[in-house]
Order: C-alpha cells, then structure tokens, then sequence
C-alpha cells in the first residue's frame, strides 16, 4: 500500500468522524515520521460502532471482504458486525481492521478474541504519515503486539525500530 493511499483512508476515515489508530507497519513508520519500507496493508484499530460505516467507505472505494480473521467475533449491533477481517482492493492493498469498544471510562477493549489488554495510554501517540499528523498506538503496545507470531523479516526490522523509539523516549 502507498503511502498517499494511507493518508487518503486516514483523511476519509477523519472526514466521517471515524476515530482510527495505525498499527503495524504503517503504525510504526508514524511514529519514525517516515516510510522505512514497503507495506502491502494498512493496519487499524478502530471502534466497533464505526466497523459497518468502514466497510461502507471502503467497499465506495472497491475494497471488498477478503479475510476474517480466526480471532473475529460477531457483535450484535443494529447488524451483526465483525470485529477482526481484512479488506482488499484490486490493486492488491489490503486494509486489516480490528474493533475496540471505548468504555465509558475511555477505556479500551478489543472486540476480538484476544487476551491483550489494549490501556487508554496505548492509543494516545500521534505520528506522521507523509505531512498527515495522524493516531497511533505507543511504541510499547507495538513491541508486545509483535511479540505475538513468529516475526518474518520485515517485521523483525520492525521491532529493532520500535526498540530505538523506546530508547530515544528513555
């Protein structure tokens, strides 16, 4: 996925007042303030009451479902609403969402089978994609979320960036 792809999504997702934290690869190039490679996804964590308008958005644009998840979980909503699937484009992007459910309190929790615990902290960072100031999640909650599979190379070159961060803050 191009980087004018990723700000285009984030301003339509901002623009229908859609709250939406970058993760993963693109998650970390905000936080460096710069691309360091290539990325075929965007990853985003957004609320589950924003999933149907999402898909709506992005089905507009010729994404359609092309994956759910094995950790989704159906939500009852005015429909029934999936919490962790990715959505593709012909040209071969992908956008890979998961739905969190904003407690009262600002507390975050994922809608998804999950036993991570997401804190209001982890979603407080901003970054930079392109010129486009945009949320993402903490350096931190990107290290332990990429402690969670076996690493392929580019996302190992991930964590080492996600380290430096940490040192820099430190």
């Amino acid at each position: 996925m191009k980087q004018q792809q990723v700000v285009e999504l984030y301003r339509l997702f901002a623009d229908h007042s859609i709250d939406c934290w970058l993760v993963g690869g693109w998650g970390v190039d905000a936080l460096l303030g710069e691309q360091t490679r290539g990325h075929k996804d965007l990853d985003v964590l957004i609320r589950v009451e924003d999933v149907a308008n999402v898909m709506r958005l992005l089905e507009a644009r010729g994404f359609s479902l092309a994956y759910e998840w094995p950790e989704n979980r159906w939500i009852e909503q005015d429909q029934r609403i999936r919490t962790a699937f990715v959505m593709s484009h012909a040209d071969g992007s992908e956008v890979d969402i998961h739905a969190l459910r904003i407690g009262t309190d600002g507390a975050p929790h994922p809608e998804w089978v999950t036993d991570r615990a997401v804190s209001k902290e982890d979603l407080t960072r901003t970054g930079t994609i392109g010129e486009m100031r945009v949320r993402c999640t903490t350096p931190g909650m990107q290290l332990r979320d990429h402690e969670r599979y076996e690493l392929p190379s580019e996302h190992a070159g991930d964590v080492e960036l996600l380290r430096k961060v940490l040192d820099r803050e430190d």
